[in-house]
């Protein structure tokens, strides 16, 4: 008896799982952008986006869900791209600066608020939080 396999790709790479992980490898990750000018609350489904704040007439929080809820893996990118800045919150759950009680991170040097950007992902526990400071942007942690 013969058997036939297919060998699907995408961006010209094969598709393969992982034997140890059962997770795909060699997937080129696509990122999404969205902006936002008002507060918003991130889901499951926005992993792979980069927000920004283009237009916004005030500081846009952006809520992640829990950790827990998001999964292993989950991400997003948050730019300032609005003198308004933004902020990134989740209760008690952000890694940044040596805190792991942190609830949120919000940039608001004035003269520094274009640019800064934040990565948030999810370790399934906690999100882990990188900033990207514009040259001297800093982000103010507020804790429980």
């Amino acid at each position: 008896m013969a058997y036939q396999t297919q060998m699907n790709t995408i961006g010209g790479k094969t598709i393969m799982l992982d034997p140890d992980t059962m997770q795909i490898k060699n997937l080129a990750a696509i990122l999404n952008f969205a902006t936002k000018t008002a507060d918003y609350t991130c889901t499951v489904n926005d992993s792979g986006t980069i927000f920004n704040v283009t237009g916004a007439k005030a500081l846009v929080t952006f809520t992640l869900p829990t950790p827990e809820a998001a999964n292993d893996g989950v991400f997003y990118g948050f730019v300032s791209t609005a003198a308004t800045g933004l902020a990134v919150a989740c209760a008690d759950k952000i890694v940044y600066d040596n805190s792991i009680v942190t609830d949120s991170l919000t940039a608001e040097t004035t003269d520094h608020i274009i640019g800064a950007a934040l990565f948030a992902v999810s370790n399934g526990a906690l999100w882990l939080v990188f900033a990207a400071k514009n040259g001297s942007a800093v982000f103010t942690a507020a804790a429980a």
